[in-house]
């Protein structure tokens, strides 16, 4: 029996969804069901996963022999039972699994071909690191917040190549932007003492706050427009406003505005 129908059938047998199974393996629903319905092929090394989560020989995922094959009938009922709880016990330590999925999903295809690895690698690789760190914890802030104004200004392409950038700083790039970000707050108290968006101090902020954006932004989208263009932005969502006067001031985010103009149209 091909593998697509073989696992199946076996996910089935143990009382599992798509979506239950894909916990198990660190991968998305969507990579099960490209499995299952023979659009992709998952490799030997994930096979193997697959063995020992399902608790089957890897030879029946394989389609050997039969005999070679059979699986412990006696211990079924009680591998189910297990299997069971564990998929219960996964959902609920993973509320945000179907966000998780998304995002995996938009940034697995830019892992794979920057790396060099297959889709389903890139899946499972994503799935294994990203609940863990502080970068997806960011990005999923990040879209619960400003996700739909975002994706509805700059499209979906954009915000899925700046989440994936994200995705592939390391620890120490992950950390030098964040203090870049805090740097960026005390240099625009400094700035606005000056009360010239003009002065050098706001030039220096400015070249700091374009530095912070290109780190976050996917490769090739960051330009001078585009970052007028957000900061201009900044000033239609009291969100931003409030984040920004409440670290740096109030009016902070207007002279921030202001100094970014100055700085691209007289540059």
């Amino acid at each position: 029996m091909p593998l697509p129908e073989t696992l199946t059938r076996i996910r089935k047998r143990r009382g599992l969804t798509q979506a239950e199974l894909a916990q198990k393996l660190y991968v998305t629903r969507q990579a099960v069901s490209r499995w299952e319905t023979g659009e992709t092929t998952p490799g030997i090394d994930m096979v193997k996963l697959m063995a020992v989560v399902l608790d089957v020989p890897i030879a029946e995922l394989l389609d050997m022999a039969a005999g070679e094959a059979g699986i412990r009938e006696g211990q079924a009922g009680e591998a189910r039972g297990r299997e069971r709880q564990a998929a219960r016990d996964a959902s609920t330590a993973k509320e945000t699994a179907s966000d998780l999925d998304d995002v995996i999903e938009a940034c697995a295809p830019i892992l794979a071909r920057n790396q060099q690895m297959s889709l389903d690698e890139a899946v499972s690789f994503l799935g294994a690191v990203l609940p863990s760190i502080s970068r997806w914890r960011s990005i999923q802030e990040n879209e619960r917040m400003y996700g739909a104004q975002a994706r509805s200004r700059y499209g979906d392409q954009a915000v899925d190549a700046s989440n994936a950038r994200i995705l592939a700083m390391s620890e120490q790039q992950w950390n030098d932007a964040k203090e870049l970000g805090m740097a960026i707050i005390e240099a625009l108290r400094i700035a606005m003492e000056t009360g010239r968006p003009d002065s050098p101090e706001a030039r220096a902020l400015c070249a700091m706050h374009a530095q912070w954006l290109q780190m976050h932004w996917g490769e090739g989208m960051y330009s001078p427009d585009a970052h007028l263009s957000l900061a201009e932005g900044y000033l239609l969502d009291p969100r931003f406003v409030e984040s920004y006067d409440s670290q740096a001031g109030e009016g902070a985010t207007q002279f921030l505005v202001d100094a970014l103009t100055y700085y691209f149209l007289n540059d």
